[in-house]
């Protein structure tokens, strides 16, 4: 991942590096910090991220399951997303 510091500029800035190193700061967080974060994250950038449109993202592949998870109680989906944290089937 690049970063351009200026649209008419040719430096750019490796962040590759520093996300690398977060993302292994989070992993090592205990699970209900990192949906704590994950949480975090969403609630303050959410609204500010766009949407993958469905074709890139394969919707099409997961959207059953999706539904399935919404329709289960907050607890049961709290349970799945432990699971997908911990790369449990």
């Amino acid at each position: 991942m690049t970063f351009t510091t200026h649209p008419n500029s040719p430096a750019t800035v490796d962040l590759t590096p520093n996300v690398e190193a977060a993302i292994a700061t989070c992993q090592r967080l205990p699970v209900d910090d990192q949906l704590g974060l994950i949480w975090r994250i969403y609630n303050n950038l959410g609204c500010s991220l766009m949407p993958i449109p469905p074709g890139a993202a394969r919707l099409f592949l997961t959207q059953g399951l999706l539904h399935r998870i919404q329709q289960m109680p907050a607890t049961e989906q709290l349970m799945i997303i432990h699971n997908l944290v911990h790369s449990t089937d």
